[in-house]
């Protein structure tokens, strides 16, 4: 790792790109990364770093400034992330779905100065370039980092960094309004990887794999930062392929896994997936969305235990891990808080301990985000004076601990004055065997105000029946909770991490629902 002058230019070991340097200079010869078959050391990703460094250095970049990164998942969404961060600027990487409208707004949203980009989403930049003032430049993420910098580049001056620095710009989903830039420092970065490392209990050996996009936390760090931490590997997926994933960890003898449950259900639906050699693989660590039983059952057939997690941008991301060893007689939990975060359920001012009594998630530790960037008011809205991030999730403890989550206040179904948690309902209708994939949501109901509907993809080759699922779902909730209506749908939709977005099966709903009023 390279310095100028006599002493590191880093306040302290948090910083992303000191403590990278310092594992590439104690263990440079291990495999730091591997893409597309190609293996890379630790060594040879940070040279690469240096060399990005000079070059968005040669372009202006500095302490303050943002660099984005627009393409699909690869080693240069790292390197860029580190050498902007050497640089003193926060690293921005932005979704490569958005339309040209939504790239425009978010690029200056955040203020970027140089963009990284693959070949096929130059066009797009270009043409925004005139209504992108701040934009210096635009460099080919498939040049080699130092091709951009000078013949003869001065001697770098590095900015002294500190832990409660800017590091990481993620845009979450948005909804009905624009989607907020959660800011993440250096510091919250570091303490969201301990929390993983320690409730995944990761080893020096840890090969791990990367399959959710990059311009997500899921994606980005939450497995590869406490990885790369132990010493171990990362392997990236430049693009999800079922068939790919499960040679890749044949092939490369992956330890573990960081997905999302959709992408889990099609890794298991593939054909090869009962007769690929994952012996490998110790565990999965997963969330966003219930899991089922029976898909559940697929992976421990196979030796591999799945980790239900509980995590968000604004926390690095974890807050609740289910240990390994509890992964299958506590399935239907999303684990036990991680070991640098306080975690509490609050009824208006009241603290909830006792189990089964439900209340909103308040979280508060060292990894909970700075705020969100050029939105106080969002920020004052789900951060407390005292350091507490409001989640507005509701969830329950059970005797021995762990967190169930309810639902998000929001997407609460208010019938006949009682409260209904549309993902309660959805747990329970996913374990019923003719079920796929089922959402939840609340249509207007002259009688009771709102009422629960049940939308489900069913299993192939298997009908789904209201009654039936009705009288499944009663052994376990109460009869008000039980959807009144049926709609059988091919797919669901989702959001880029894979997350069913309840509020566009909704929208369907009541488009379909207002047609079918006019045809009649």
């Amino acid at each position: 790792m390279s310095t100028t002058g006599g002493s590191s230019p880093f306040e302290d070991v948090v910083v992303f790109p000191a403590w990278f340097g310092r594992r590439a200079a104690l263990t440079p010869d291990r495999t730091a990364l591997i893409f597309e078959g190609t293996a890379s050391t630790y060594a040879e990703v940070w040279a690469a770093v240096e060399q990005m460094t000079a070059t968005l250095a040669a372009h202006g970049v500095a302490a303050g400034s943002r660099v984005a990164y627009l393409g699909a998942n690869s080693p240069v969404v790292y390197v860029t992330w580190l050498a902007a961060n050497r640089l003193g600027a926060a690293f921005v990487p932005v979704n490569n779905r958005w339309t040209a409208a939504e790239l425009e707004w978010a690029l200056v949203h955040a203020g970027v100065v140089v963009a990284v980009a693959e070949a096929e989403h130059r066009p797009v930049l270009d043409e925004l370039r005139d209504r992108l003032p701040e934009l210096r430049a635009v460099l080919a993420a498939e040049d080699d980092p130092g091709s951009h910098a000078p013949a003869s580049p001065p001697l770098l001056q590095l900015p002294q960094l500190h832990q409660d620095d800017d590091a990481l710009f993620l845009y979450t989903s948005g909804t009905t309004a624009r989607p907020k830039a959660a800011v993440l420092t250096h510091a919250n970065l570091w303490w969201g990887a301990m929390n993983t490392a320690a409730s995944l209990e990761l080893g020096t050996d840890e090969v791990t794999m990367v399959l959710g996009p990059m311009f997500h936390i899921s994606g980005l760090c939450s497995t590869s930062l406490p990885t790369w931490i132990r010493g171990g590997t990362v392997v990236c997926q430049p693009r999800f392929v079922a068939g790919d994933v499960l040679r890749a960890v044949a092939r490369h003898r992956v330890t573990s896994i960081g997905a999302v449950t959709s992408l889990l259900l099609l890794l298991a639906e593939e054909p090869g997936f009962d007769t690929e050699d994952l012996s490998s693989l110790r565990s999965i660590y997963t969330g966003g969305a219930p899991m089922s039983e029976a898909m559940m059952e697929r992976y421990a057939a196979r030796g591999v235990a799945v980790q239900m997690a509980y995590g968000a941008t604004e926390t690095a991301p974890s807050m609740a891990i289910v240990p390994r060893e509890d992964a299958v007689t506590k399935r239907r939990s999303v684990g036990k808080p991680v070991m640098f975060m306080d975690v509490v359920l609050k009824d208006g001012e009241a603290v909830v301990t006792e189990p089964r009594r439900r209340g909103e998630v308040w979280v508060r530790g060292p990894a909970v985000f700075s705020r969100y960037w050029h939105d106080v008011e969002a920020t004052r809205a789900c951060q407390t004076e005292d350091g507490w991030f409001r989640t507005g999730d509701v969830a329950e403890w059970d005797e021995d601990g762990f967190l169930y989550l309810v639902d998000r206040l929001k997407d609460m179904i208010k019938s006949g004055g009682e409260s209904i948690a549309p993902a309660e309902l959805e747990a329970e209708l996913a374990l019923h065997p003719s079920v796929r994939e089922v959402a939840v949501v609340g249509a207007p109901d002259a009688r009771w105000g709102e009422t629960p509907v049940a939308v489900v993809v069913p299993e192939p080759g298997t009908t789904v029946d209201l009654e039936e699922l009705r009288s499944f779902a009663s052994a376990r909730l109460a009869r008000y909770k039980l959807p009144t209506r049926l709609v059988v749908v091919d797919e669901l939709p989702r959001s880029s991490t894979g997350k069913v977005l309840r509020y566009r099966v909704a929208e369907a709903l009541r488009t379909a629902e207002a047609r079918s009023e006019e045809g009649s």
